[in-house]
């Protein structure tokens, strides 16, 4: 079988459409490639999920020390502060912080 297209036959046609539907396909392959590498350059990603919508990275550090505590606003049952104190629990351990004492503090006051 002949890959080369014969000199006025149909098959000319057909090898000139497959040829120009390559060459398209490989240049928005190209330039697709190329946006996402220059928008991945832009921002910084983060290791946030789920994502927001805004994010302004700055100086500084984020302490968790004995005066870090969660408040809970509003109607908290017991499910709600479990799953603070668990959360809490979690950070604790992954940071080496001891807890001597509850870190969730309840607030009947909403602030609205």
């Amino acid at each position: 079988m002949q890959l080369r297209p014969q000199k006025g036959g149909i098959n000319n046609a057909v090898w000139s459409e497959t040829t120009r539907i390559m060459k398209t396909s490989l240049l928005l392959v190209i330039l697709l490639g190329l946006l996402s590498v220059a928008q991945s350059q832009d921002m910084k990603m983060l290791p946030l999920m789920p994502m927001p919508a805004k994010v302004q990275p700055g100086d500084g550090r984020f302490l968790v020390d004995k005066s870090f505590a969660i408040t809970l606003r509003g109607y908290a049952d017991l499910r709600v502060k479990r799953a603070a104190e668990r959360f809490l629990s979690n950070l604790s351990r992954r940071s080496g912080g001891k807890r001597s004492r509850s870190w969730v503090k309840t607030s009947h006051t909403d602030s609205k």
